[in-house]
């Protein structure tokens, strides 16, 4: 993850790559089965404008991640209105 962009990459030989920008990112699902949630482990499907469905496998403590993503999301949000401030404000002179 990068402070604008989701990168998830699989593959040593041949590679997939799936990214999507974080202003974009719609919803992040999270499936736990009984034992997952026993265990701290699960999946997360995020789904984003213009890419479809990225569905990450197992992973340890999904909703350690989800919140990552969600505060970058947030952090990207509250700066982007900063610059938009920022602009209206040099406008005006």
């Amino acid at each position: 993850m990068t402070t604008y962009r989701f990168v998830f990459k699989r593959g040593l030989i041949s590679r997939d790559t799936q990214e999507v920008s974080l202003g974009k990112i719609e919803e992040i699902t999270l499936h736990q089965s009984i034992w997952g949630r026993f265990l701290g482990y699960g999946q997360l499907v995020l789904r984003g404008t213009g890419v479809g469905v990225i569905t990450l496998p197992d992973l340890d403590d999904p909703i350690r991640l989800r919140k990552i993503i969600e505060n970058a999301k947030s952090a990207l949000r509250q700066d982007s209105r900063k610059r938009q401030r920022i602009n209206d404000d040099e406008d005006d002179y």
